[in-house]
């Protein structure tokens, strides 16, 4: 362990995870995790957080900035920078969503030093919309061990009693290919299914996706959201929509799934004459976002409802199902 000090506060180096949460502990109150820091400068600068008298860099700790690819997931370390992400083969092809959030999370700059976790720790990144609708998981170290926890329940549970050293270490994502499984198999079994995994495989080139992720701002780059939306599922060769994850926030808004919205589009066709009306309406009654100085609470709920409907009629017409959707 070495420490670097300035004028306020102490930097320090742990070599390991272990390490890290120890000072944390040490520290308590008075001690803050920093990689790129991005988001933190301007918290300080703005007087938004009192900067800590301890920093515990989680720079030079070894596996927490790797993408790798395992059986059954696409794992993300939480040092990972945006840039990083954005480039990467493997999240291009299982979190294309992230991938596209990543492009437009402010400046190139920016994104080199920025990382996914300092992203995902504000619980108002731009990147969480599209992780929602990639299932993703938190892994988190909490002293003895490390903890998966679903996005979904972290960003829930904001405010109640956490475990304040509890660090970060990676983000899990599902394969997509492990997802097609739990569409229908075109077999039936009588007790011990054998054939899943061939069903699943042929599921994978017949099944298509819809996915887009959006991102509004005051202007068109290097901006601060305003509206944030992710929506993601699959479509059958019939046109039948399933799986489906719909997410938003923006702002300040903390971001969540929007399940309600969601309802409307699981089971329908993708072609039906009022989907997106539907969509539109449900969104709009559903989405409470948080308005500021920037932008309203109504301009917010509209846009997003524009948005999600907009991304829905686009797959449809690339699909070749949008020939009676008419978008709001």
């Amino acid at each position: 362990m070495q420490e670097y000090r300035t004028s306020s506060p102490a930097v320090w180096y742990p070599n390991d995870i272990a390490e890290a949460w120890r000072m944390k502990e040490m520290f308590a109150a008075d001690g803050q995790y920093i990689a790129g820091g991005t988001l933190l400068r301007t918290w300080w600068e703005s007087g938004t957080a009192v900067q800590p008298r301890h920093l515990i860099s989680l720079n030079r700790i070894p596996g927490l900035s790797d993408i790798t690819l395992h059986e059954q997931y696409l794992i993300i370390g939480s040092q990972t920078s945006l840039s990083e992400i954005r480039y990467n083969i493997a999240a291009a092809l299982h979190a294309p969503l992230l991938v596209e959030a990543c492009k437009v999370i402010a400046a190139p700059p920016v994104r080199n030093l920025a990382t996914i976790g300092g992203n995902i720790s504000s619980r108002v990144g731009d990147s969480l919309p599209a992780l929602l609708a990639h299932h993703a998981d938190l892994l988190w170290f909490n002293g003895s061990q490390t903890e998966a926890v679903p996005l979904e329940i972290w960003l829930a549970e904001a405010g109640t009693d956490t475990d304040a050293a509890a660090l970060l270490t990676h983000i899990r994502i599902p394969l997509l290919d492990v997802r097609l499984e739990s569409a229908e198999p075109d077999c039936v079994c009588e007790g011990e299914c054998t054939c899943r995994g061939e069903a699943a495989a042929s599921l994978g080139t017949r099944i298509k996706r819809l996915s887009a992720y959006d991102k509004v701002g005051r202007r068109e780059i290097f901006t601060p959201s305003v509206v944030t939306t992710s929506v993601s599922g699959q479509v059958s060769d019939g046109g039948r929509l399933a799986n489906i994850r719909i997410a938003a926030g923006g702002g300040q808004t903390p971001p969540s799934r929007l399940r309600n919205s969601e309802a409307v589009l699981e089971g329908r066709m993708l072609g039906d004459a009022g989907l997106l009306f539907a969509l539109y309406e449900a969104v709009y009654t559903e989405f409470e976002p948080v308005g500021d100085v920037f932008a309203g609470a109504e301009y917010r709920r509209l846009t997003a409802a524009g948005l999600l409907s907009a991304a829905v009629w686009k797959s449809a017409k690339e699909m070749g199902w949008g020939e009676e959707l008419t978008c709001c």
